[in-house]
């Protein structure tokens, strides 16, 4: 039994490390970029060929791009067509445990101990915890996982040669799913530094080494590079990564392009210290290889918030073959024993801690749960503009077009969408907001408060539609005249009002039947169990102010993304019986 227990032990490290790996990424579903994805995965599967020009914006109709995610969009948009946005969060936490298992397996390949393994795999989930989102992205992380552990395992002879024959299927599917630009990066620093090795060892500054693996290395270096080379979705789709290298305007806004600070990712901050430390404290063991991975990827991570998972995937099998030994010599050490069971203790203690505090809060952007959030999309505005039948051209911010291009596609045109080399600068308009006079904007989904006041203000602009993070807002025009009288919000504003400011606009009769039209309109475009339970409370006291028909009109609206809204289903049952007979 004893040595069942002891021969056991790796295999039971492995599988909690993945259950704990699963965990960490299993949170709500929400990605503006997804629905970009998704829109054209669903053009691809309809018309039977790769997207790659501009079909959603009527502003950059046909202009050519180098879709290098279009295989990506294709499984994705499948996936959610089958089993939707849960599906999609189910497989976002499968390719996690995936990666983590690959992970795991090159760390121990390396000469890391079952729970040193485990502890510096899941440490790289937690930094990689943002970056596991519903996007081509997953592809990435898992291939530099795959790539790492086949060249690792290879240098370190846990693998034959036979294993490099992979590399230039993996690069080549690589640059079709996401762009294969890091892996790239890796296996150029890795071929690089052990020629380097191998030139100085021929002048015998270093001793040579009894077992050659460098030609087996340089031929399938050459046979992915001539495949990469060869496939025409290869070197092209790199032109959107050198753009971040430029003083690109929307690369110096958006957040994953910004430098990391504490606040974004303070699980980064913790890794790259205690890597720092190991690496320190190893300084006579270093090698040419571990300094050539380590160095241009810390940089990159210190530039981009978005590279931190790449450095943590790179730089954990460097640390899984510093930390036996290093561990092997703090145990000589006065009090050596006792300081590495309270490191390891703080290390439990503080994933512990993560998980206790951040995922059992469900209230928490990455609490545990596999739900699609709405919030901050805009969802209602996008079924309004179906509904009431909108004409003309639209405006919209740059992120909300990849949403809108999903959801109004192909009848309904955007604005414009995230993509810097179609779009350009999308946040230019403020700062120049004579250039839309040249699009004849007839309505518009906004977000910024400021983009109301320079763009759209409301003595030309009126509001119909507000939703958490959106509002739509159409030109004050004769055209537009009947759906302004209908539609136009004078009294629900969230933005402007709270709850208490609306329980006290409706004790005024001349006010009362305006706002909870207003509300019924904002309840019939989305679900919101909040406001439907206001609604419910500032319906009962309508009395003679509004007849029972007109009442049984708004409840009837409201329950029309709202059927299992308790609250309103107990308003409608109320409305059966107060109808009368017929």
């Amino acid at each position: 039994m004893t040595s069942f227990l002891r021969d056991s032990k790796p295999f039971v490290v492995f599988i909690v490390t993945l259950v704990c790996a699963g965990v960490i990424v299993a949170y709500p579903l929400f990605d503006y970029d997804l629905y970009w994805h998704l829109a054209n995965g669903r053009e691809m599967l309809a018309q039977r060929h790769i997207v790659n020009s501009e079909i959603f914006s009527y502003t950059h109709a046909g202009m050519p791009f180098v879709n290098h995610e279009w295989l990506a969009q294709v499984v994705l948009f499948w996936i959610y067509q089958q089993w939707g946005g849960i599906g999609l969060n189910v497989f976002k936490v499968l390719m996690a445990v995936l990666t983590t298992a690959v992970l795991y397996r090159t760390c121990r390949n390396m000469g890391a101990e079952p729970y040193i393994a485990s502890l510096l795999t899941l440490s790289t989930i937690l930094v990689c915890i943002s970056r596991f989102n519903v996007r081509p992205e997953l592809f990435s992380l898992l291939n530099l996982a795959l790539l790492g552990y086949i060249l690792h395992s290879y240098l370190q002879r846990r693998v034959s040669t036979r294993a490099l024959y992979f590399i230039p299927v993996i690069m080549l599917l690589w640059d079709w799913l996401h762009g294969a630009v890091y892996g790239a990066a890796l296996l150029t620093a890795v071929a690089f530094a052990e020629n380097v090795k191998h030139w100085l060892a021929a002048r015998r500054r270093l001793s040579r080494p009894s077992n050659n693996l460098l030609p087996g290395l340089n031929v399938w270096v050459a046979v992915t590079a001539a495949t990469m080379l060869l496939n025409p979705y290869g070197l092209r789709s790199y032109d959107i990564f050198i753009e971040f290298f430029r003083d690109n305007p929307l690369a110096q806004r958006v957040g994953e392009f910004l430098p990391p600070t504490w606040e974004t990712n303070a699980p980064f901050w913790v890794f790259l210290c205690a890597a720092g430390v190991v690496v320190a404290a190893s300084r006579k063991r270093w090698d040419l290889t571990q300094l050539a991975v380590l160095l241009p990827f810390a940089a990159l991570s210190l530039r981009y918030e978005r590279a931190t998972a790449i450095f943590a995937l790179v730089a954990t099998p460097v640390l899984a073959g510093l930390l036996p030994q290093l561990l092997d010599e703090l145990k000589a050490v006065r009090f050596g024993p006792q300081l590495r069971a309270g490191v390891a203790l703080c290390a439990v203690t503080a994933l512990a801690g993560y998980v206790v505090y951040v995922k059992l809060d469900t209230t928490q952007q990455n609490g545990l749960g596999f739900r699609v959030i709405e919030s901050g999309l805009p969802v209602g505005s996008a079924r309004f503009i179906q509904d009431v039948g909108l004409s003309g051209n639209m405006y919209n911010p740059g992120h909300f077009g990849g949403y809108l291009a999903f959801a109004l596609a192909p009848q309904y045109k955007i604005f414009q969408y995230n993509h810097h080399t179609v779009f350009g600068d999308t946040l230019r308009f403020m700062d120049h907001p004579e250039e839309l006079d040249q699009w004849h904007i007839n309505y518009a989904v906004v977000t910024f408060a400021n983009e109301i006041q320079l763009l759209f203000p409301p003595a030309q602009w009126a509001s119909l539609y507000h939703e958490n993070g959106a509002s739509l807002v159409i030109r004050r025009t004769p055209e537009n005249a009947e759906i302004i009288r209908n539609y136009e919000t004078m009294y629900y504003q969230p933005y402007r009002y709270s709850f208490d400011d609306f329980r006290r606009l409706a004790t005024d009769p001349r006010v009362y039947p305006r706002l909870m039209h207003e509300m019924g309109t904002y309840l019939a475009y989305r679900r919101d169990p909040r406001v439907s339970a206001l609604f419910a409370e500032l319906w009962l006291q309508a009395g003679d102010v509004i007849s029972a028909e007109q009442r049984a009109r708004l409840v009837k609206r409201a329950l029309r993304f709202n059927l299992d809204d308790g609250n309103l289903l107990q308003l409608a049952q109320q409305r059966v019986r107060s109808l009368p007979t017929q």
